[in-house]
């Protein structure tokens, strides 16, 4: 029986079928023994099927090619031969109870999970415990069996939460069919994924695919159910109405069951305004932009960077705002999988995304959940990679069917891989994408005439390697490779004896990795930026166009930036007002690398008598911390530093008080350490 382990490891060799066996164990950090181990588990279930088993030649997997045929045609997953596992279980539960034909009882669970009933109690114990988190009780009775008490709409959020859960998984669908099945229904969702891409495309709206999957699987669920009439309260009812998208929402309505109530039209134009893009019109998109210039400031103060095609920011923003603005107002949950390596990885940014959503939490008395600012983390991680113009010759297409943010990580990683190549992104897999394209890197398993690259969105050193390895050889392309943990390893061998092979192996990992990482450990750390001779006390009485001057004088001094950086600084000021104070009399004066930086530098002035930004008292300022940048990502590291100390009370205080330059390298190196 195939169970979601083996399908994965099937999966990730049909991806990536040039990829040596010894790079895919490392990829997968898979030991020989381990490797083998999953090879046996699969190839008996794949024997048992008639197929021939994976095997290992030349370096290399071989497979029969009429897994793939099957894979692809999806064929392979109706075999009723697999297994339901306990990731799998719960949220299975939860859905086969939410539509429920009949009283259920522990016989059918152990019957549908084809487990004891022991199992079964146990995995019904942890949907409760779950269930509790969102204001929900899974409860039996001799009378009514398992059922859910709640309110619908919680009842219907957790069921989204659920079906997310299930379809993260590789036989996550085909549990779901067999779920469906066993209340004697048709599990076949294919006529209604036409009507909704067909009346989709007739509005000219656009949905992520996997959101589409997620949003049709649970209205075949629906349409199963006895529910009860939803409540949808005054402001959100008026939300939609400002939407402009209710006749797209009335006629899928009509089209699904025309017995349902009007509650139930809005109710999907919510779950729609939550995923869809496209050009309908909406009255809420004012007060959404207003968000985005609001956050794209505050990003760009706290990180101490100017974005390049403003313009293009803006509405890539909003378009990404507007959704997640419809989810928050519905409490319409969505899941990121990527949520817990983006936070580990991407901690500095994802706290001031985090800190640029506090006004829109307030003025909609909500809180937003992590899942929705990772999104925006993404989009914005995106955004601020180095960026070099190059020729352009060979065309991708990058292929995310999670959404944007998603895409333009994935984009902003292989740009840097690739820096000579024309990117095209698409989070909906249309056909008009395909065109003229010279390959196309995927998150998903897919043929295309063209060269498929399939990857993760968050890429690891041995994915890099592998694609410039694979992509370099098709295209004839000569490009740097990223140095190997097994290639350092062999080196090192020649010369030394290495007396514990695995640690050397782990440590070597995390280092190249955090190399490749937005944060890499080579950024220069906030001590090696505000050396002694960085470091200034002033008791002048100076303009404020004078104290920015004196302020960046240091780094002039050493030729690190022109005198044409500190000219753009002002002029930026007069024009767009005192972007560079960030509170706590505080500035940091900064522009675009191109104004004038020669090399990244930072220096720091403290004044004895305060000035007034562009002569407004609401802008007092008596500490300048000037940065030159060479691009969008090399000082964040130092700046993540200098960000902790002024939003630490002592540290603060300690730089206000200091009066000499060791008493500010004491604040420092006390600050960075800590």
């Amino acid at each position: 029986m195939i169970d979601n382990e083996s399908m994965k490891l099937l999966l990730n060799i049909l991806a990536n079928p040039m990829m040596k066996v010894e790079n895919f164990m490392h990829l997968h950090q898979l030991s020989s023994r381990q490797l083998q181990s999953k090879l046996d588990q699969l190839n008996d279930v794949l024997e048992g099927l008639g197929y021939q088993g994976v095997q290992i030649y030349a370096s290399h997997f071989q497979i029969d090619p009429a897994i793939e045929d099957k894979i692809m045609s999806e064929e392979f997953l109706q075999c009723e031969k697999f297994v339901i596992d306990e990731k799998l279980r719960p949220a299975l539960i939860y859905l086969y109870v939410f539509v429920r034909q009949m009283e259920v009882s522990s016989y059918h669970l152990q019957w549908l999970l084809q487990v004891s009933k022991n199992t079964a109690t146990s995995d019904v114990k942890t949907l409760r415990n779950r269930c509790l988190k969102h204001h929900l009780q899974f409860i039996y009775t001799r009378k009514d069996g398992y059922h859910i008490q709640g309110t619908e709409m919680d009842k219907r959020r957790f069921a989204i939460i659920c079906m997310d859960q299930l379809l993260e998984y590789p036989l996550g669908k085909r549990a779901l069919e067999h779920m469906i099945e066993d209340w004697n229904e048709q599990a076949n969702i294919k006529p209604l994924v036409q009507q909704f891409e067909t009346t989709l495309q007739q509005h000219q709206l656009l949905v992520p695919l996997a959101r589409l999957e997620v949003i049709v699987w649970y209205y075949r669920l629906l349409l199963m159910r006895k529910h009860d009439q939803i409540e949808l309260t005054e402001l959100q009812i008026n939300c939609i109405e400002k939407s402009g998208i209710m006749p797209v929402a009335e006629e899928l309505i009509h089209q699904m069951n025309s017995d349902w109530e009007e509650t139930e039209a809005y109710y999907l134009a919510a779950i729609l305004l939550g995923v869809v893009q496209g050009n309908y019109y909406d009255q809420n998109s004012d007060l959404i932009q207003n968000y985005a210039d609001q956050m794209i400031l505050f990003v760009e103060q706290k990180l101490a960077i100017i974005f390049d095609k403003r313009l293009d920011l803006q509405k890539g923003l909003r378009q990404h705002l507007l959704p997640a603005y419809y989810r928050i107002i519905f409490e319409i949950p969505i899941a990121n999988p990527l949520r817990e390596m983006i936070i580990e990885r991407y901690r500095f940014l994802f706290d001031i995304v985090k800190q640029s959503l506090i006004p829109f939490e307030k003025e909609l008395d909500v809180t937003i959940s992590d899942n929705e600012i990772t999104y925006l983390t993404m989009y914005f991680g995106g955004k601020i990679k180095s960026r070099k113009a190059k020729k352009e010759q060979l065309t991708a297409l990058v292929i995310c069917p999670n959404g944007i943010s998603s895409s333009q990580m994935l984009k902003s990683q292989l740009k840097e891989l690739f820096p000579d190549f024309k990117w095209i992104v698409d989070a909906f897999k249309t056909t008009d994408s395909y065109k003229d394209v010279d390959m196309i890197f995927s998150t998903i398993f897919m043929r295309a005439e063209v060269p498929v690259y399939v990857t993760k969105p968050l890429l690891s050193i041995y994915e890099k390697n592998y694609l410039l390895d694979v992509v370099n050889q098709d295209f004839n392309i000569k490009n740097q490779k990223l140095p190997t943990v097994n290639r350092i390893i062999e080196i090192v061998q020649k010369y030394a004896k290495i007396t514990n092979i695995e640690a050397l192996e782990q440590d070597l990992s995390l280092y190249i990795n955090n190399y490749t990482s937005i944060e890499r450990t080579d950024q220069p750390m906030l001590k090696e930026l505000l050396t002694k001779d960085y470091i200034a006390f002033s008791d002048q009485d100076l303009t404020w166009e004078e104290a920015i001057a004196l302020s960046a004088k240091p780094l002039a001094d050493k030729e690190k930036i022109n005198p044409s950086y500190v000219e753009a600084i002002i002029n930026r000021v007069n024009e767009f007002g005192p972007y560079i104070h960030i509170g706590k009399n505080v500035a940091i004066p900064h522009a675009r690398p191109e104004d004038g930086v020669n090399e990244i530098g930072m220096s720091f002035l403290k004044l004895d008598k305060p000035v007034l930004l562009q002569d407004k008292p609401e802008h007092e300022v008596d500490m300048f911390i000037t940065l030159a940048a060479v691009d969008n990502t090399t000082h964040l590291r130092a700046l993540s530093s200098l960000t902790r100390i002024l939003s630490t009370k002592e540290k603060m205080e300690e730089l206000e008080n200091a009066k000499t330059v060791e008493d500010v390298l004491a604040v420092i190196s006390s600050g960075e350490e800590a």
